[in-house]
Order: structure tokens, then sequence, then C-alpha cells
């Protein structure tokens, strides 16, 4: 019942086979250890020769220095197959277990940047004062980026990297922006409050000021649009897992939490310093504690941890 039998090398496979089969792999010759002859029969190897000249003589008196690297390639021999696998697995596609699959429903939602200026609600809040005996209910509200703030500031983020990015390539071979140009304008429209400038790798010169960084304390149209559909699975009692990339510094995970906790959806975010064979117990506990919304990197539970759970899966970010 594994999505894939091996991570691409043969090596991968001696290990289970030998405790499945101990029997065939003595039969075969093998012992347990023997991973590299296993290579030999199964896989690939890529031996590597440097040799670098010189014009001095080295410690050996010779004029050239050799090092030679041996390492494992990603393939698996088809004998592997025949020899070991073709009487004990089974091999299914996903359209062979149909039938008994869920039904599975998938589709992009598109999320205008501009936005009608208005208040948007937060959750109810009852605080009771010092020395009062009476509750006071408080209701918070985020203000909704207007139409004109988002756009035009990526505009003219975009406008000032495309320029610099002109600029190199005009002066001959290839310019080192690229890839501040595509990861700025990829990031910018989702994490714009936490936006520290572009610099020039090489030169460390400013192409984008930080003062584009715009305010944390609005509410923008993607992250709304959020809102919305979380409310509407949690109304059919279907729990939420959300995706996204810009991680880390970018912090955009925090900023999901803390807005959907602003209106009373209990959430959790699952870092990477959680270990990987602990990941699963930890959502376990969190769903015992009584979570509506797990927030991730999809790269933390890419593998082994199953999100039976939440089974409305919110790619925030590709």
């Amino acid at each position: 019942m594994t999505g894939t039998l091996m991570n691409g090398y043969a090596s991968n496979l001696f290990e289970l086979i030998f405790r499945l089969f101990p029997t065939r792999m003595k039969n075969a010759g093998f012992k347990w250890g023997d991973v590299g002859r296993w290579i030999d029969l199964y896989g690939v190897r890529e031996k590597v020769t440097k040799i670098r000249e010189n014009d001095s003589l080295n410690s050996s008196s010779n004029g050239s220095s050799k090092k030679t690297s041996v390492k494992e390639m990603p393939a698996a021999a088809p004998q592997l197959f025949t020899d070991m696998l073709s009487d004990v697995s089974c091999f299914i596609q996903m359209s062979d277990m149909f039938e008994v699959m869920p039904t599975l429903q998938e589709g992009p939602l598109n999320v205008r940047m501009e936005g009608k200026r208005s208040f948007i609600s937060c959750v109810t809040r009852v605080e009771r004062r010092p020395g009062r005996t009476k509750r006071k209910l408080t209701k918070a509200t985020r203000l909704l980026a207007p139409e004109w703030y988002l756009k035009r500031n990526l505009h003219d983020v975009e406008d000032l990297l495309r320029e610099a990015v002109k600029q190199e390539l005009l002066a001959g071979g290839q310019s080192v922006l690229l890839g501040s140009l595509l990861n700025t304008l990829l990031s910018y429209p989702d994490v714009p409050f936490n936006f520290k400038g572009v610099y020039h790798p090489d030169t460390n010169e400013e192409i984008v000021s930080p003062d584009y960084r715009l305010s944390d304390k609005l509410l923008y149209p993607k992250e709304l649009e959020l809102i919305k559909f979380v409310r509407s699975q949690l109304k059919l009692n279907r729990k939420v897992g959300v995706y996204a990339v810009y991680t880390g510094k970018m912090g955009t995970l925090q900023r999901l939490e803390m807005l959907l906790e602003e209106r009373g959806i209990k959430t959790a975010v699952l870092e990477s310093s959680v270990e990987g064979p602990k990941r699963e117990e930890w959502i376990a506990q969190k769903e015992k504690e009584g979570i509506q919304v797990l927030l991730c990197n999809p790269v933390l539970v890419s593998t082994g941890l199953d999100l039976l759970n939440f089974p409305s899966l919110y790619f925030y970010q590709m």
C-alpha cells in the first residue's frame, strides 16, 4: 500500500527485501550488508575521475593530480523485478481502485487584487474591566485593502525590477536579477507586509526600496477569500488543511493563523521544527485539542502522513 516502492535507488530495496525474504536473498548469494554487491547487480554506479594538470610537480613527482569518486545513481535494472518482485508484489493504478475511492473535486479559485473599501468584522470578544460588574462587548474589525493599494504597488515593484533586468541585459550577458524578479512577483501579492526590498546580489545596490512594504493592519482580498472558504467548509463539518510555500521568514502561515484565530477559528501551524517521525503524533494531539484548520508547508507532509481528518485541502500558494 505504498505510493512509491522505492526512492529511485536500487539500494533502497535491499534491506526491505532481505527482511521479508531472507531465504531467497541467501539463495541468491547475498549476505546481510552486501549492499554494494546488490548495487552492482541491480543498480548503476557513476565513477568520476578528475585530473588536474600543473606546471610544477606535486609530492609524487608527477605533473598531474588525480581524484576519483564513485557514487550510486538513481536507477534499477529490470532484473530486479523479475528476480525479486514479480511473484510477491501487486502493482495497481489509481483507476483500478476507482470504485472504492472517495469523490475528489478540485479546481482554482480566482481572486481579484482589488477589494472594495469596507470593514470586515473579526470575532466578538467579551471583556470584564477591573472594578466593574458589567461586561463589555467589543467587536474588532479590519479594513479591506482599497482597490488601488495592492495592485498599484505591485505594478510599481514590477516596473522597477523589469527595468533593472532590462539594463543588465542591454549591457550584455545574462541578468542575475531574473531570480529576484520571479520570486518577488510571486510572493509580493501574498505577503506585501513582510517585504524587505530587493538588492542586487553582487553589488548590494538597492533595486526596490523596502518602502513598498504594505500595511499588515489591512485585510487583503486573497486572505478574505480563504476565510470565506474555511467558514463554508466548517459549516459542512469539514476541517481544512491549508498549504503555503512562502513560509519561514515570509511568515505566511503565522499571518493566516492570526486572521483565522481573530474570527474564532481554532488553528495550528505545523513547523519544520517538529521532527518528521513526530509529526503524525503532533497532528493527532492538535486534533484532540479541537483544531479546525491545519496550516503547513506541503513539503512537511509530502510522504507518510495521512490528513484524513482534513478532507478539504486549500493550496493558498502553489
